[in-house]
């Protein structure tokens, strides 16, 4: 199951810049975002495969493999920055890699994660 995610808010992209990244903005490459839910691990790791695939049209620039390193919550999912080739735009994305079976949990997860990066 796809879905594409809301345009990160100026707001918000003014904060990761400042907090995140001194200050860089060209650092932030999570404006556009995007998720998919799959039903297994295999599932999930194929996706992976398939986009790591050196002649696909899709290059992945950066991987944050929150499965093996959960957050502190315990919230589990792949992080994937990605950038379409041929197309003229240089900008990267983000799709994000969920497991059905603790998909639930982003809901919680995130309010904390929200809290956590304030503090």
């Amino acid at each position: 199951e796809y879905s594409e995610g809301p345009i990160k808010t100026k707001e918000r992209i003014e904060e990761k810049t400042k907090i995140d990244y001194g200050g860089n903005h060209l650092m932030v490459v999570d404006i556009v975002r995007s998720s998919a839910v799959f039903h297994s691990l295999l599932d999930l790791n194929d996706a992976v495969v398939a986009l790591m695939d050196p002649h696909s049209i899709v290059a992945v620039r950066r991987i944050k493999d929150r499965i093996s390193n959960p957050l502190d919550s315990g919230y589990r999912d792949v992080l994937l920055n990605l950038k379409v080739n041929g197309i003229g735009c240089d900008m990267i994305m983000e799709l994000q890699l969920h497991l059905k079976d603790i998909i639930a949990l982003k809901e919680a997860g995130h309010r904390i994660y929200d809290f956590l990066r304030t503090l």
